[in-house]
């Protein structure tokens, strides 16, 4: 499973803290001490933040150490990348900027280095410190790394071989059409780095939201790390699939499809054992209407049958054929497995809830399996974990037995799956 993002940053506190902000919307996130081991990650991390420990070095070393890592990401398959700044602008990082437009193909960076939480904000393209300019603080003294001026657009100049231009406040909060006619401007001007103003929190989410369908790099501290973790939850969609016949998920499948306005769909098993091609054309047909929905940006319920009268009327049917029972429902629950793989490969980090323990076992053999790293118990009896071993080891899942939990039980695992924030994981 391609992971989501490769986080560059200059020190390992600084790694942490712009890695946290992902974790707390739901990403499985590492943070390494080094690039060392890099090759040889485990794929359960959606988030991979790597230390360069570059903030110290000659500005040419940095430019070579953060370029050969962003080729380490790239080897790992990952698209999307967020360099982390500091918030107070010690370091390299003009020549870290470069070495990332050198190595990838963006069309500008949006840099927004304020972090409100800690007091950190950027107006008229000044950093303050809880007020106070930055070139008046302690950070004017650092031993390693000491802070002679506040503008971010001068310290960026003179470190970057890229033009550098700014984006005022008012022209953050006045809307999406003034900031893209401004942003044109700048761009038309031949500037390739965008610092941006940020007071608050809201200006950052509201940078990130401007920089959705443009070919741009994210760059900044902590805070606008959350930022982009927030927009990247909201495109989670979740898969729910089940075998199972079982009253009491029948009656939770209502409750979810009803509550949530989530579609359910049904192979069409009536026919399924005219011949050996049936079943998986079933299986290509279902798979098809799941991708439908899912690529108009929802979720999708795929329920066996709405009845237990349906599939004991499959069941005789087939027992006329000299099949028996348990050879039935394996062929069925193929068709459900058959599917799965076919929509975890055109929706990368699709989320799956897997109901009934046959159902499950076919889902996990279907997708060349190994089994499940599991991170912990959303409900009693209900586990969520990553998916080890095959093509789409990391991707996240949860199973629930067919008889397990109340009527609301299904609907608060997919409030779970969707967004990891909305509930407490035991």
């Amino acid at each position: 499973m391609p992971r989501v993002f490769g986080v560059i940053a200059d020190d390992f506190t600084g790694a942490c803290d712009a890695g946290v902000q992902f974790k707390k919307f739901g990403f499985e996130t590492l943070v390494l001490a080094n690039a060392k081991n890099l090759d040889k990650l485990e794929p359960f991390y959606d988030v991979v933040v790597v230390n360069t420990d570059t903030r110290n070095v000659d500005p040419k070393q940095a430019y070579n150490d953060v370029r050969r890592i962003v080729k380490a990401f790239r080897n790992l398959g990952i698209k999307l990348f967020y360099k982390k700044v500091d918030s107070t602008l010690r370091g390299n990082i003009g020549a870290e900027i470069d070495a990332v437009l050198d190595e990838l193909d963006y069309d500008c960076v949006f840099f927004a280095s304020s972090y409100p939480e800690q007091g950190r904000t950027v107006i008229d393209g000044q950093v303050f410190v809880k007020g106070v300019p930055l070139k008046d603080t302690e950070f004017a003294q650092d031993m390693l790394n000491p802070i002679k001026e506040s503008s971010v657009q001068k310290i960026v100049e003179l470190q970057s071989s890229r033009k550098v231009g700014h984006i005022g406040i008012s022209i953050v909060r006045k809307g999406a059409s003034k900031f893209k006619s401004n942003l044109e401007e700048l761009l038309e001007r031949g500037n390739e780095i965008v610092v941006t103003d940020a007071e608050t929190q809201k200006d950052l989410v509201t940078i990130v939201n401007r920089s959705k369908n443009m070919n741009a790099l994210l760059c900044g501290s902590a805070g606008l790390a959350k930022a982009a973790a927030s927009f990247l939850t909201k495109g989670r969609q979740v898969l729910i699939i089940t075998g199972s016949i079982n009253d009491v998920t029948l009656s939770q499948i209502d409750i979810v499809h009803k509550k949530f306005g989530i579609p359910i769909i049904e192979p069409d098993i009536a026919n399924v054992f005219e011949d050996d091609q049936r079943l998986m054309v079933v299986a290509k047909n279902l798979a098809e209407k799941a991708e439908a929905i899912l690529s108009g940006n929802r979720h999708v319920i795929i329920r066996l049958a709405c009845s237990k009268n349906v599939v004991q009327r499959i069941i005789e049917a087939g027992k006329d054929l000299g099949l028996g029972a348990t050879q039935i429902i394996d062929k069925l629950l193929l068709i459900l497995g058959c599917a799965v793989r076919e929509i975890v490969g055109t929706h990368e980090g699709i989320r799956i809830v897997s109901i009934g323990g046959d159902t499950s076992k076919m889902i996990m053999q279907a997708i060349g399996a190994e089994g499940i790293k599991l991170d912990c118990e959303i409900l009693p009896g209900i586990a969520v974990g990553r998916i080890v071993g095959g093509k789409y080891a990391g991707s996240l899942i949860a199973t629930k037995a067919g008889g397990f939990g109340d009527e609301q039980a299904l609907a608060k695992v997919f409030e779970y799956m969707k967004d990891p924030r909305t509930m407490c994981c035991r």
